[in-house]
C-alpha cells in the first residue's frame, strides 16, 4: 500500500523514541531543545536559490556546474563516500551565497570545500598535496593556506 506523504501522520502509531527518560546517554530531556536548535541552524544555513543571479558577477551557472562535473570525477578518483560530495556541493553553494568570488578562485573553492568535507566524511581524507596535485598544481603550497581563510559559518 501506498500512502499519501503529505496525508497527516496518526499520532497514536508513532513510536516516541524519546519517552525513556530513565537512560542520561539518551538525552531524552534535551531532545526536544536539540530538535529545535538542529532545526534552526538548517534553515539558517541553507544556500540562497539565486546566488548566481544576484551576488556572484564573475561566475555563472555553467561555471558551477563545470566545477561541480570535475568534482565528480575527482571523488570518483579517490573513491570517496557519496556524502563528500554533496557536502561539497552545499559548502560551495553557501560560501557563494554569501561572498563574491571570481572565476580565477573557482576551482581552489572546489577544492577546499573538498577537504573540509573529506576531513568529516572520510575515514582516510586525501592530503592537501593530492588535492594540488589533481589541479596540475595549479595552487601551489602558499596558495592552499587560502582554504583556512574560509569562514567556518560553512561547516
Amino acid at each position: 500500500w501506498k500512502k499519501d506523504a503529505a496525508a497527516p501522520m496518526e499520532i497514536d502509531n508513532v513510536c516516541d523514541v524519546d519517552d525513556n527518560y530513565e537512560d542520561p546517554q539518551l538525552c531524552a530531556t534535551l531532545a526536544s531543545d536539540i530538535y529545535m536548535h538542529l532545526r534552526e541552524a538548517e534553515t539558517r544555513k541553507r544556500p540562497s536559490t539565486d546566488f548566481l543571479e544576484t551576488i556572484q558577477k564573475d561566475v555563472n551557472p555553467s561555471m558551477r556546474a563545470i566545477l561541480i562535473d570535475w568534482l565528480v570525477e575527482v571523488a570518483e578518483e579517490y573513491r570517496l563516500v557519496p556524502d563528500t560530495l554533496y557536502l561539497t556541493v552545499n559548502y560551495i553553494d553557501r560560501y557563494l551565497s554569501g561572498n563574491e568570488i571570481n572565476r580565477q578562485r573557482l576551482q581552489l573553492l572546489g577544492v577546499a570545500c573538498m577537504l573540509i568535507a573529506a576531513k568529516y566524511e572520510e575515514i582516510c581524507a586525501p592530503q592537501v598535496e593530492e588535492f594540488c596535485y589533481i589541479t596540475d598544481n595549479t595552487y601551489f603550497k602558499d596558495e592552499r593556506f587560502w582554504i583556512w581563510k574560509l569562514p567556518s559559518s560553512i561547516t
